[in-house]
């Protein structure tokens, strides 16, 4: 008779680290409804040769426009990040298989949001969406006994 597998505590625990980023990136979405304004860089308005106060002063409906695109962003990057929350919350606790494969959605969109923005210069940004990345993919491969236990 096969001996029942015992889990190691990091594979017990490593859903705490996709439902933490999950749970840190839902203060990132509120954060980005709240504000609805880019922060431009000086870099950037050098670039672009105009800041945003003179956006919004020569065309105010392209200004809007753009508040309601970063609103937008928020709300779908909040809706993903309770999305991600509530699955590790429950699911990849639990070992289900599915939540495993899903939540592989979380380390893919944050890393081509961390490799997006750092191609359009903006390391600082891009830093700690490479450590989600990382960290997300740590969470992932951590239990991977539990979900595909040897025969």
């Amino acid at each position: 008779m096969a001996v029942p597998r015992v889990e190691k505590a990091y594979e017990k625990h490593a859903w705490t680290i996709l439902f933490t980023l999950g749970i840190l990136n839902i203060l990132t979405g509120l954060s980005i409804i709240v504000e609805a304004i880019p922060a431009v860089s000086q870099d950037e308005e050098a670039a672009f040769g105009f800041s945003w106060t003179d956006l919004q002063r020569s065309d105010p409906g392209a200004a809007t426009f753009i508040r309601y695109l970063f609103r937008s962003l928020g709300y779908a990057w909040l809706g993903f990040s309770l999305f991600t929350a509530a699955v590790a919350l429950k699911s990849y606790r639990s070992g289900e298989k599915w939540a495993w494969y899903i939540l592989w959605v979380f380390p893919l969109v944050v890393g081509l949001f961390a490799a997006t923005v750092y191609f359009f210069g903006d390391v600082l940004l891009a830093l700690p969406y490479a450590v989600y990345t990382t960290l997300a993919v740590l969470g992932l491969l951590l239990p991977y006994r539990k979900f595909f236990p040897k025969k």
